[in-house]
Parts: C-alpha cells; sequence; structure tokens
C-alpha cells in the first residue's frame, strides 16, 4: 500500500505540475489584427479557428480523472473536478479518496493559490514567482487558453503582422505555424477548425511542449468540447506529463466558486514545495 506521505507528495507534484505543464513557456493569444497577416489563406484559417473555437462564460468540469506522469514512472491518478469562469478563475479540486477534498489549486490573473487540507496550509504567489522558478513565460491567459482549447501563441503578448503562416506539413492538410525569436510553434486542426494538436519549440535548446485534444464530446450547447486533454514537456533530461479524462461537464450555466477562508490556515513558504 502507497504510504500517506508519498501520496501527498505525487499529489503535490500533480497541482503544481499543472500550471508548469499548461505554460509551457507560452503567452497566451490576446488579439489578432487581421489587416497586418499578409497571406489571405492564413487570415482566413485565423478567423474560422477563432470562430469554431469554444465561447463559454462558465464551464463547470463536474468529474475527471487527473493522470500525472515522471519520466514514463511514478504514474499518479486521481479524480478531481474543475470550475471556470472565463477570464476570471480557474479552480481544480483534488480528490483522492471518495469524494474527500485534500487539495485545492485556485488560480486568478494575478495570482494562484495552493491549498494542502491534510496539513491544513495555504501557499500563495503571483505568476512572476513561478517565471523565475521554471524560466517560463506563465500567465493567466495561457493556461485557461490551453485548458478551453483555443488559439494562443508562444512568446507573443500582441500579435504583430504575419505571425501565422499557413502550416507546410505534407502529413497534415490543416493548420498553422509561426516562429520568433525565442520559439517556433504549430497548430493542428481537424476539418471543423477545431485545435487537435499543438507543439511549441524553444529555439536556443531541446525544451518542447505538447498538447494534443481528442474526444470532442457533447456539452449540450451548439459546441463541442474535447473530453481528453493530454499535455506534454520535455527536455534532454526529464518528461512530464499530465493528462485529464473529462467525464461530466455543463457549460454556460451560472457557477459559484467555493468561498476559501485563507485565514483558515497556517502560511506556507511556497518555496519550500518548489525545491
Amino acid at each position: 500500500m502507497v504510504g500517506k506521505d508519498n501520496i501527498q507528495f505525487r499529489v503535490h507534484l500533480l497541482l503544481f505540475l499543472i500550471p508548469v505543464l499548461l505554460s509551457g513557456g507560452c503567452k497566451s493569444l490576446q488579439k489578432v489584427n487581421f489587416a497586418s497577416v499578409k497571406d489571405k489563406n492564413t487570415t482566413m484559417t485565423v478567423e474560422k479557428i477563432l470562430s469554431a473555437e469554444p465561447h463559454f462564460r462558465y464551464l463547470d468540469i463536474k468529474k475527471m480523472n487527473l493522470k500525472v506522469n515522471l519520466n514514463n514512472q511514478n504514474e499518479y491518478n486521481s479524480p478531481a473536478n474543475c470550475k471556470i469562469i472565463t477570464d476570471s478563475a480557474i479552480h481544480i479540486s483534488v480528490q483522492p479518496f471518495f469524494g474527500l477534498e485534500m487539495f485545492v489549486a485556485r488560480f486568478t490573473p494575478d495570482t494562484f493559490i495552493f491549498i494542502d487540507k491534510t496539513k491544513n496550509i495555504c501557499y500563495q504567489a503571483d505568476y512572476a514567482f513561478l517565471n523565475s522558478k521554471f524560466n517560463l513565460n506563465l500567465s493567466y491567459n495561457t493556461i485557461q487558453a490551453i485548458l478551453t482549447n483555443r488559439l494562443f501563441a508562444a512568446g507573443e503578448n500582441q500579435m504583430q503582422s504575419a505571425i501565422f503562416e499557413n502550416l507546410q506539413d505534407r502529413s497534415h492538410s490543416t493548420g498553422l505555424q509561426y516562429e520568433n525569436d525565442k520559439y517556433t510553434g504549430t497548430v493542428k486542426l481537424i476539418p471543423d477548425f477545431r485545435i487537435s494538436e499543438v507543439e511549441v519549440n524553444v529555439k536556443t535548446g531541446p525544451d518542447k511542449f505538447y498538447v494534443s485534444y481528442t474526444e470532442f464530446g457533447d456539452t449540450g450547447k451548439s459546441i463541442s468540447f474535447p473530453f481528453n486533454l493530454d499535455f506534454k514537456v520535455s527536455n534532454s533530461y526529464r518528461e512530464l506529463g499530465l493528462s485529464m479524462n473529462i467525464l461530466k461537464l455543463i457549460a454556460d450555466e451560472t457557477i459559484t466558486l467555493p468561498e476559501l477562508n485563507l485565514n483558515k490556515y497556517q502560511k506556507g513558504n511556497i518555496s519550500t514545495l518548489l525545491k
């Protein structure tokens, strides 16, 4: 039987891999200046992607399984749920034992919070801390874009002219690619212009971020949503993977996030969790 301390370590790893994996050195696509995109076919592709992608105010993932894997070893699985209020908050609850909530992660545009209920400790920091710790260009918008199957571009705050080109990959007919000072990236599409794969490579090293979306299913609205999301970040000596298998979700029904009374918890030093 796996010891309690080992289980707690793995759940810590799971929750703190989420922002790392979801960032991959990326900043979200905020606004595309279509007039500056030189190639008309590329402009049309970008427009169709933005038109086809999900536009939910609320997304309530009531039931999902999270799986984390380090170097194809030390795999950990846990039931969880996730609530997203667009542009406001992402709330993740991990419940490894019969629905009993043991760990909480909440992301807002300015900060993130991690609560370990087993030890009655709360950790809080801003994204600058994560950026300095992991050397990643992490933002709330990036996490939100990747979790909700939306277009983003690595290393770009504002879209400049001709950021994208049509994908030059004979094995995949539809998609986009781009290159800037730090990154190269590809975005692959399925026939209805939904994003199926994203890959980002750091030009100066072996670091790579990858996400795939499969099993697009019914949301009760006019647009589908991927029920399987697989993330991977790797370099020459480490590979981290995170999978989300969504079992039940509801879109655009008003949700209220659980109240977090941080005064109930001891204040922890987040650096101790991210050694």
